[in-house]
Formats: structure tokens, sequence, C-alpha cells
């Protein structure tokens, strides 16, 4: 079964904003947490002020993944930018 998702990253800041990575998971409910399955990481594309970015992200897999959710991490290689950004949608 392939998966398909999409992620809007928002810049509303006045600098451009880039150095981040999105780590994807596959998790039986809303929370990142260490039982959560790693399937997929990419860099974010750069997003420049005032301005967002539409993300496509697609995985496969051999098990059913209905009523699992897909959580993506967005994390900067910068710690001056704040904690990570979790978002989770379910998969229907």
């Amino acid at each position: 079964m392939k998966v398909l998702g999409s992620l809007d990253l928002v810049n509303s800041g006045t600098a451009e904003a880039g150095g981040f990575t999105i780590n994807y998971y596959l998790s039986a409910d809303a929370t990142l947490d260490p039982g959560d399955s790693l399937v997929g990481t990419r860099p974010a594309p750069l997003v420049p002020p005032d301005k967002r970015r539409s993300v496509d992200f697609s995985f496969s897999s051999s098990s059913p993944v209905s009523g699992m959710y897909l959580i993506a991490s967005v994390t900067s290689t910068n710690p001056e930018n704040g904690p990570d950004v979790v978002v989770a949608g379910p998969i229907p």
C-alpha cells in the first residue's frame, strides 16, 4: 500500500528559513514516541519570508496502515530556531 501526504511549511518571519530536516514516522497514535517507526527523512526546502512551501511525501508499506497516523517532525540544524515542530494526521 502506498501512503501519500502533504505538509505546508510556513515562514512567518522576516528572513529566509532553511536548515531544517523533516522526519516522517508511522504511529499507532498522534503522539511521537520511541515506539514509532521512521519511514522517511528529507531536507526541507528554503522558505522565503512571509511565504509557504508545500512538501509532498510518500512511502510504501507491506502491512495495512489504515487507522494509523503519519507524523512529521521538523527539526532545525540551528538550535537558535527553537524546539522541533511535530504534526500528525490520521491515515484513512
